[in-house]
């Protein structure tokens, strides 16, 4: 990495990233809300999260009206009765709220194929997992099934692995009061506001929202709360127990992006310049104009990679991203990224002649994703192996290395 690059990564890291606060039980954390400002207030809402469905749809198919969040006051949303709300939760007339979607006779054929071919897999995964690895990941690429998506995840994360049973309960029973606790609170209104599981302050989804990063910040203490991981818990929630959701948070954490939400940020300021390696050889022209324009990955892809593209894409085609992120790790970060970078190409090299242009651009992710198809389609003619994704991650842990070192000699 040449001095000019680093120069960029750091500058970038010091704009998007210093402002913001992470926070262990060791030591207490700075204000949160310069960071989720970042984050959120100065990008688009992303479409929605998903939910589980707990009342029966209306006449015309939708589900009932269960209030919403009209607005925003310091308190948090503001809790509305006379909306109705997506199929995934959020609610209609809001910038999260998902297009309708019509299933035809053989698309719901073909969903309940997939469903029964996945129930027979985890019936015994240890299995299914040796023998039918190909065909997992084709199964994955294709969507998983909403019936059957989060037990599929939690096996492809191996939760089971790391599960012990009454830890969860002992954890939220727990009378540790840290001072974490307070960056956690002042986060969980800014979670999901237009979902009617987290709309209404005080409410259920609050609570568990609450149990869980609280339970984590105990569990994992010198990790304790980062800004971006109410995010990932928001939509664990929406499909799953807060015990199921809290398992896989740990296992997500610990084996898919360890270091991503580090006191330092170290392994997300990796894969920024590895990501930025990828461009390079897998986007020649776009790598080159964007190094022109001096646009570090860092000032786009924190969002992406910390939130796992919950607040970048439509909610539809987050749960896309996440079937294919469980199943390929973290390269599935890197393949859709590329996939937007390439789809996007024109755009960028035509009307982002400087970075004021193209990283707002980026923040906000075209709506054509809205149909998951779409990118699924652009991420797979990106040919990357999770071999090369390493060796991209290897040369950039080198780069930091010599650059940390040069650094510490003119200290």
């Amino acid at each position: 990495m040449d001095r000019r690059t680093s120069q960029r990564i750091d500058t970038a890291l010091a704009h998007g990233l210093a402002a913001g606060s992470h926070s262990s039980l060791g030591a207490p954390g700075r204000d949160s809300a310069a960071f989720q400002d970042t984050l959120i207030q100065d990008t688009p809402v992303r479409p929605g999260p998903p939910q589980i469905q707990t009342t029966p749809p209306s006449d015309d198919g939708r589900a009932p009206s269960l209030g919403s969040p009209t607005a925003s006051s310091p308190d948090g949303p503001v809790f509305d009765k006379n909306r109705v709300i997506d199929e995934y939760g959020f609610y209609e007339g809001t910038s999260d709220a998902s297009t309708p979607q019509t299933v035809t006779s053989s698309e719901r054929k073909h969903i309940i194929e997939r469903e029964t071919e996945w129930l027979g897999m985890l019936e015994d995964w240890e299995w299914a997992k040796s023998k039918k690895k190909m065909r997992i990941k084709k199964l994955c690429r294709e969507g998983i099934p909403d019936s059957v998506r989060a037990n599929v995840w939690m096996m492809l994360a191996g939760v089971n692995k790391i599960r012990e049973v009454g830890l969860y309960e002992s954890l939220v029973r727990s009378t540790d009061a840290p001072s974490i606790f307070d960056i956690i609170e002042r986060d969980i209104n800014r979670c999901y506001p237009n979902h009617m599981m987290f709309a209404q302050k005080g409410g259920e989804g609050q609570h568990n929202l609450r149990k869980v990063l609280r339970a984590y910040a105990l569990y994992n203490p010198e990790l304790g709360y980062c800004q971006g991981m109410g995010m990932l818990v928001g939509l664990l929630l929406m499909r799953m127990s807060p015990e199921d959701a809290f398992w896989l948070l740990a296992a997500t954490l610990k084996f898919y992006i360890p270091g991503y939400h580090s006191a330092n940020l170290y392994e997300l300021r990796v894969d920024a310049t590895a990501f930025e390696l990828a461009m390079q050889k897998h986007l020649k022209q776009l790598g080159r104009h964007m190094a022109k324009i001096e646009v570090s990955p860092l000032t786009y892809m924190t969002q992406w990679f910390l939130t796992l593209y919950t607040m970048a894409l439509p909610w539809r085609t987050v749960l896309r991203v996440w079937d294919m992120f469980f199943c390929d790790g973290p390269k599935a970060l890197f393949r859709v990224g590329l996939g937007i970078m390439a789809t996007k190409k024109g755009y960028l090299l035509k009307h982002c002649p400087s970075a004021s242009d193209a990283v707002p651009f980026l923040l906000q992710v075209p709506h054509e994703f809205v149909d998951p198809d779409a990118l699924m389609a652009a991420c797979l003619k990106i040919k990357i192996k999770r071999e090369e994704v390493d060796k991209f991650r290897a040369r950039a842990k080198r780069s930091h290395a010599s650059l940390d070192e040069n650094l510490n000699r003119l200290k």
